[in-house]
């Protein structure tokens, strides 16, 4: 992303060297020259603008950006055009009326502009302009939904500038039209991937979820894979599940050899897994194809002790909405939650195996087996620390089986606490009734 300063007039800047100009922060700068009001230039890169201080010809040039409906970010405190524009937002936001304008703003606005800029006394007419250049920003900054400025007052509380980033692409999100039919779709895609690009989960939250909650949306794929692949995405992962991003349609035996292939970071299962487990030499870049159904299921069962626990053919069936059973309505709705139980489980696996503690983490509380799985956690974490070289990895993998330990212990206290009869119930069900069964010898 370019920061690009924009001058004024040569003149200006002579004038009145001390002052800073506005700073435009985009990511086209062909964009800049665009009289197209849309804040995505052609070739669908964003653009927003940062206001500090600034003089009278940035005045003229925020003038612009607003009828070019590009969302702009001015900073409250910095003085000078920022802090004119702001006094104006205030006051017409307080105040919306026409004799209110005539009456005090436009002159009290005059005031400030000759106080500011001591050389526009001898020009009335170009005073004049960049007043009513300043009313109509602040008329056309809200439009329903829609807001082309953001102030951050850099006095106030909220206003720190450690989240910067955050300002520029709420302002960007806000500025938005709303759009119909099947732009609806493509809108909220760009703007999931921009918010998956800097990590705002929080931002994707309320600016695109919450704000289109109307709307029914499909997470695509390739999203899914951006946050389950991508560096501390793991917040979106259990954002998009909220969202009924359906799992078992989605890890069909295919993707789980592709998240493991295109996992960024593979250090951790070769050396445990692929080594240490399966004696393989790690030098091949990608896992054997037979992975699913033979390598996991081996690894597996050296870690817990559990026989078949993937089914390459269950796993794809599921994806394709295949389900083997009862046939009634009643019946598919209680395979698809079977389905989507064991597609949760799997996932948990890969998050273990790939050394994902904060990804097994949301993926277990998500489940509705906390008991069990936690404790198969632990084991594994448990079983794989001694395959790593390192002592400082060896301790930090017991450290989360022992936090995969403590879940368990702390689900069970709470069960405990709300229904002890049930409780043991639980845990005096027969082995037949697990979830996890052992293959028969």
């Amino acid at each position: 992303m370019q920061v690009i300063s924009k001058p004024t007039s040569a003149s200006d800047t002579a004038q009145q060297p001390e002052q800073n100009n506005a700073i435009f922060i985009q990511k086209n700068a062909a964009a800049v020259a665009s009289n197209k009001p849309d804040p995505w230039s052609e070739d669908g890169f964003p653009m927003v603008c940062t206001l500090v201080r600034g003089m009278p010809g940035t005045i003229e040039l925020v003038y612009r950006k607003i009828q070019q409906e590009i969302p702009v970010i001015i900073l409250k405190g910095t003085g000078s055009a920022a802090d004119i524009i702001t006094f104006a937002y205030e006051e017409i936001s307080a105040k919306n009326e026409k004799e209110f304008e005539d009456g005090y703003l436009k002159v009290e606005l005059a005031r400030r502009l000759l106080d500011e800029y001591p050389l526009l006394k001898d020009n009335n007419v170009k005073r004049n302009e960049i007043r009513d250049h300043i009313m109509s920003i602040v008329k056309k900054a809200d439009q329903g939904k829609r807001k082309l400025l953001t102030f951050i007052d850099l006095y106030s509380g909220t206003g720190s500038l450690n989240d910067f980033h955050k300002f520029i692409l709420s302002a960007l999100l806000q500025s938005q039209k709303s759009v119909t039919g099947s732009k609806v779709n493509a809108q909220l895609k760009r703007n999931l991937v921009l918010t998956l690009d800097w990590n705002l989960p929080d931002l994707a939250l309320s600016e695109i979820f919450q704000r289109n909650d109307d709307i029914r949306y499909t997470l695509p794929a390739e999203l899914f894979d951006k946050a389950v692949l991508g560096k501390k995405l793991e917040a979106f992962v259990d954002l998009f599940l909220d969202r009924d991003f359906i799992l078992h349609r989605y890890l069909k035996s295919e993707k789980l050899l592709d998240l493991f292939n295109k996992a960024k970071d593979k250090e951790f299962l070769t050396t445990t897994s692929l080594e240490g487990i399966l004696g393989l030499t790690g030098d091949d870049e990608e896992v054997p194809t037979d992975f699913v159904e033979n390598g996991l299921n081996k690894i597996v069962k050296r870690l817990t002790d559990i026989s078949h626990f993937f089914s390459k053919h269950e796993m794809d069936c599921n994806a394709m909405g295949i389900y083997f059973g009862d046939k009634s309505d009643k019946g598919v709705q209680r395979q698809r939650a079977r389905a989507e139980k064991k597609a949760l489980r799997h996932f948990i696996i890969y998050a273990v195996l790939m050394n994902r503690h904060q990804l097994a983490k949301i993926l277990w509380k998500r489940s509705s087996e906390p008991i069990p799985l936690a404790l198969i956690c632990c084991m594994m974490f448990k079983q794989l620390a001694p395959y790593c070289h390192e002592s400082y990895q060896r301790l930090l993998i017991e450290k989360q089986a022992k936090d995969f330990s403590d879940c368990a212990v702390g689900v069970l206290d709470k069960a405990f606490n709300e229904d002890s009869r049930r409780t043991f119930e639980m845990l005096d069900e027969k082995h037949s009734r697990k979830i996890f069964r052992k293959k028969k010898k």
